[in-house]
C-alpha cells in the first residue's frame, strides 16, 4: 500500500514537471475541430480563417473575426477546451473578461477543479431572450446629471432579473412600493399599480423592428427591477447586490418563498454543479454572479447545459458572447478572491414545489473530544446566516446513524439577520443517548429552520473538520475527524489566512459583491472598525481572508 502511494505521488510530481505548452498549431487544430463540430456555423463561415483573438498566460481565445470563438487552455495537462460561443463576439465585455481572468487564475494556480463529474443529459438553453442594458431597455432609467441626453444603463442585475421574469411571464403586477435617493434625486416605483405587459415584450429588440408600446413594456420592467434593488446607476455599469435581487423577487414580484441565495465558497465543485444542473433540469434559469477584483460584481443568467458539463451563459449584452462555459473549473479553493460566485435557486412561481434550504455556514473547525465512554465535549466555533432572509429556528449538533437521529445540543435562535452570527447552546458538553446501540454514527453541526421538519448540515470550510465518525463497541467509543467532501456537509473553499504583519501598509476591505467598503492601516486594523455587518474579504498585499462580522 505504501509503495502504491509513493508511485502515485511520483506520478503526480512527474506529470506536473513534464507539462507541455501547446503550440499555436495544436491550439488552432483544437479550435477548428470544436468550431466545426459543435456549432451551427454556415459552410462559408466554417471555411473562414481562424485567428488567435486573445492570449492570457494559461489560456487562449481562438475564433472568427466576425463572431464565434473557442477558449483553449495553453497547457496540455488541462482540458483542451474551456468554453465556446457561436454568437457575435466582444472579448472586452466585462462579464466575459471576468470569466477569462478567473479561469486563467484557476489554471495558473492549479486550483482548476479536477473533480470527476458524472456526464449529464444536455439541456437546451431555456431563455429565448437576448436582452441588453441600453436602448430600449434603459429608456426609463435616470439620466446623467452632466448630460441629460445620456441615459444610464439598466445594470446587469436588473437585466438578469428581467430576462428570468420574462421567461416565467410572471407576475401580472408587483407588490408594495419603493422610494430611494440617487444622486440627489428621488427614484421610486409603485409595484402595486404596475401591470407587466408580457404580451407586448419580444425576445429581441433590433433597431427599427419593435413598436413604441413594446419598448415601453420592456423599459418599465427593467426600471422596476432596478428600483426594487435600489440600483446605483453608473455609466460604466450600474451596480446592485445579488442578495437584494433575491429579496426583491420574493417581496416585490411574488416569487417563491423558498427562493435562496447560495455562495460557491461553501460548496464542493460536485455539489455546486449538481445544484446548477438540478435547477436547470427543473426548468428554472439561474441568476448568477461573479466578482472581479478590479471591476466589482457581474451578473448574468445560466440557462442550459451541454454534454461536456459546460453551462450555457446568457451574459445580458444582446446575445454577445452567449455560449457554453466550464464553470466547474472556477473552484475557489486556493484563496482566489476574483472568482467569487453566487447563484439564486428556486426562482419560480409560488405554486412550484421547492423545499426550503437554510444557508448557515462556518469558517471554523468543528472539534469533538470524548470524555470517557458516555460524554462528549464540543468545540465548534461560530456560525453565520448567509441567507438574504432572517433565520428563526434551532442551531445544534446532531448524532445520526443506524436509522436513528439524536440531537445532542440545540439552541433556539429568533430573527437572525443576513450576515449575522447565530447563538449556540450555552453548554458545550453533552451525554451520549442511553439507548445508543453499537455501530457507526456521524456527528455534525446542523440547523433546523422553523419551517423545516428535518435538520440540515451546516456548510463548513474545506480543510476544517466538518463532522466526526463515532464508532461504539461494547462500552467504548472511538472518534475520527472528517474533513473530506464525501458527504453533504462539506464545502469547497480552503480556510483563508491573514497575516496582520504583512508589509503592505494598508488593508482593503471588500463586501461579498467585490465592492470596496473601506481601507485601513494594516498596523491599526480591527475587525470591529469595519462599517456594517456581513461577509467581508480582506486584502493586504498578496494575502486575502474572508471574515463574517
Amino acid at each position: 500500500m505504501k509503495r502504491l502511494v509513493l508511485i502515485l505521488i511520483l506520478t503526480l510530481s512527474l506529470g506536473s514537471s513534464f507539462a507541455k505548452e501547446r503550440t499555436s498549431e495544436e491550439k488552432l487544430a483544437i479550435a477548428r475541430s470544436y468550431l466545426i463540430k459543435n456549432h451551427s456555423f454556415s459552410r462559408v463561415k466554417s471555411q473562414n480563417k481562424i485567428l488567435e483573438l486573445k492570449t492570457l498566460d494559461a489560456l487562449s481565445v481562438l475564433g472568427y473575426s466576425n463572431g464565434g470563438f473557442v477558449i483553449v487552455s495553453n497547457d496540455d495537462t488541462n482540458a483542451p477546451v474551456l468554453g465556446y460561443s457561436d454568437k457575435k463576439t466582444n472579448l472586452e465585455s466585462p462579464d466575459l473578461m471576468w470569466y477569462l481572468n478567473a479561469a486563467n487564475q484557476a489554471l495558473q494556480s492549479r486550483t482548476a477543479s479536477s473533480t470527476a463529474l458524472e456526464s449529464k443529459e444536455p439541456i437546451d438553453p431555456l431563455l429565448k431572450t437576448r436582452w441588453g442594458q441600453d436602448t430600449p431597455y434603459n429608456n426609463l432609467c435616470p439620466t446623467e446629471r452632466e448630460n441629460e441626453k445620456a441615459i444610464y444603463p439598466t445594470g446587469c442585475v436588473a437585466t438578469a432579473m428581467a430576462q428570468v421574469m420574462y421567461y416565467h411571464q410572471y407576475p401580472e403586477k408587483g407588490t408594495g412600493n419603493i422610494t430611494y435617493s440617487f444622486q440627489d434625486r428621488i427614484l421610486s416605483a409603485d409595484f402595486n399599480n404596475t401591470y407587466y405587459q408580457w404580451n407586448l415584450m419580444t425576445p429581441t429588440y433590433k433597431k427599427g423592428e419593435y413598436s413604441d408600446e413594446s419598448a415601453l413594456a420592456v423599459a418599465t420592467l427593467m426600471y422596476q427591477c432596478g428600483v426594487s434593488i435600489k440600483m446605483q446607476y453608473n455609466t460604466g455599469g450600474s451596480g446592485a447586490y445579488s442578495y437584494n435581487a433575491a429579496t426583491a423577487l420574493r417581496k416585490n414580484f411574488g416569487y417563491h418563498k423558498n427562493l435562496q441565495i447560495h455562495y460557491r465558497d461553501y460548496y464542493t465543485t460536485k455539489e455546486w454543479i449538481n445544484k446548477v444542473y438540478d435547477e436547470l433540469k427543473t426548468g428554472r434559469p439561474i441568476i448568477y454572479t461573479g466578482v472581479d477584483e478590479s471591476n466589482g460584481g457581474h451578473c448574468f443568467v445560466l440557462d442550459g447545459f451541454d454534454q461536456n458539463n459546460f453551462v450555457h451563459v446568457n451574459w445580458g449584452w444582446d446575445g454577445v458572447n452567449d455560449g457554453y462555459y466550464d464553470i466547474a473549473l472556477l473552484n475557489p479553493t486556493g484563496n482566489k478572491f476574483s472568482t467569487g460566485q453566487t447563484m439564486l435557486s428556486g426562482v419560480d412561481k409560488p405554486s412550484a414545489d421547492i423545499k426550503h434550504h437554510s444557508e448557515i455556514v462556518s469558517e471554523d473547525n468543528f472539534k469533538v473530544t470524548k470524555l470517557g465512554s458516555t460524554r462528549l465535549l464540543i468545540n465548534d466555533g461560530k456560525y453565520a446566516n448567509l441567507s438574504d432572509q432572517d433565520f428563526t429556528g434551532l442551531l445544534g449538533v446532531v448524532l445520526e446513524g443506524n436509522g436513528k437521529q439524536y440531537v445532542l445540543l440545540s439552541q433556539e435562535n429568533k430573527n437572525v439577520p443576513n450576515m449575522y452570527y447565530l447563538t449556540k447552546a450555552s453548554s458545550n458538553m453533552c451525554l451520549l443517548p442511553s439507548d445508543l446501540a453499537d455501530g457507526s454514527y456521524r456527528i455534525y453541526p446542523a440547523s433546523k429552520d422553523d419551517t423545516d421538519d428535518y435538520w440540515e448540515p451546516v456548510h463548513i470550510s474545506e480543510g476544517n473538520n466538518n463532522s466526526y465518525i463515532l464508532v461504539k463497541s461494547d462500552n467504548s467509543i472511538a472518534l475520527t475527524a472528517v474533513t473530506d467532501a464525501d458527504w453533504h456537509g462539506t464545502t469547497g473553499i480552503n480556510s483563508l489566512f491573514y497575516n496582520a504583519g504583512e508589509t503592505s501598509p494598508y488593508t482593503y476591505v471588500y463586501n461579498a459583491e467585490g465592492q470596496l467598503v473601506c481601507k485601513m492601516k494594516t498596523s491599526e486594523f480591527q475587525k470591529n472598525n469595519i462599517p456594517g455587518n456581513g461577509l467581508f474579504i480582506l486584502k493586504c498585499g498578496n494575502k486575502t481572508m474572508k471574515i463574517v462580522k
